[in-house]
């Protein structure tokens, strides 16, 4: 209700990214809702079809995600000349980034570490009773406007170490970065495959504690007017999906994320208020039990319940 306008969430499709419209366990149909809910305006964009809008009187914010399949030289051209304009943008990007997304990472000057995160802390997964060293748990956080209000933990699964490009003779980097998210210091990048033992090698692992998620800011000037453009790069984009959205922290800290891309900082205190879980699946046998109770049980215990009272009535 405080907000004066719909900030639009403009998610790049048709290359594998997770489907607003998908309500399976790996959809996002679920986050959609509840941005909503939020007061934001989500939809799915053809970077061959449709215009990617740049400088306009609304609010929006471009939503890229991990791709399957390679981004066309115009589609990253658009996304190119959007973040060149000013444009804010949301990355989402699991391990082993595609070729086609360099120019974007070169544009950000960001690195994304080679291999997975995993976290070797057996006091922490069983207290949370994770089930695989590659689910990292998210205890602190980085101080920051997005995670100063943040409480409860939040949770990544396969999840990529994020990390700024530097060069010794590079000083065009016009980027201020601030790290949100940060691996235990159990952590490390396993580079080796995850269906096998996992152990630190010191030749070629990383070793934590690590960044997965990173916020960037940089004044643009657009026609003889400076504006402050927002980045956030997470390298994960399991954790929002419908089996994952509703654990720990994570529908918190997505909303908190967006509200600040879309300039929006005096809501990001407002928590939202839900549930631990945010699906119910039931089996088909406690289905049809419950829907017995409902259409014959309950008719049944209130017609009994009226014909005792009206049976004492009588008899008075």
């Amino acid at each position: 209700m405080q907000r004066q306008q719909k900030p639009n969430l403009l998610f790049v499709s048709n290359h594998g990214e997770r489907n607003i419209h998908d309500s399976s366990s790996a959809g996002y149909s679920l986050l959609s809702t509840q941005l909503a809910i939020k007061g934001f305006n989500s939809k799915q964009i053809n970077l061959l079809q449709d215009t990617l809008p740049i400088t306009t009187s609304e609010t929006n914010v471009l939503v890229l995600g991990n791709t399957d399949t390679p981004l066309l030289a115009a589609e990253q051209k658009k996304i190119l000349d959007y973040i060149s304009a000013g444009g804010n943008l949301l990355w989402l990007q699991d391990p082993s980034i595609s070729p086609s997304l360099h120019s974007i990472k070169n544009a950000l000057h960001l690195e994304f570490i080679d291999g997975t995160i995993v976290d070797n802390n057996p006091e922490i997964s069983r207290m949370l009773q994770l089930e695989h060293a590659a689910i990292i748990p998210v205890l602190e956080y980085k101080l920051h406007p997005i995670t100063q209000q943040m409480q409860n933990f939040t949770l990544f699964t396969v999840a990529a170490a994020i990390k700024e490009a530097k060069s010794k003779n590079d000083t065009s980097n016009p980027w201020i970065l601030s790290e949100l998210l940060i691996s235990s210091n159990n952590s490390w990048s396993e580079t080796d495959n995850l269906a096998s033992e996992i152990s630190f090698s010191p030749n070629k692992d990383f070793p934590g504690p690590l960044s997965l998620g990173i916020a960037q800011q940089r004044q643009v000037e657009i026609n003889n007017n400076f504006i402050a453009q927002r980045v956030v790069v997470i390298g994960d984009t399991d954790f929002l999906a419908n089996g994952n959205l509703g654990k720990g922290a994570n529908l918190d800290f997505i909303i908190k994320t967006i509200s600040w891309l879309t300039e929006d900082e005096q809501l990001i205190n407002i928590t939202p208020k839900t549930a631990p879980d945010l699906t119910l699946n039931l089996s088909a046998t406690y289905t049809t039990i419950i829907s017995l109770f409902f259409l014959i049980g309950l008719p049944i215990i209130l017609f009994s319940g009226g014909a005792y009272i009206w049976f004492n009535r009588r008899k008075q």
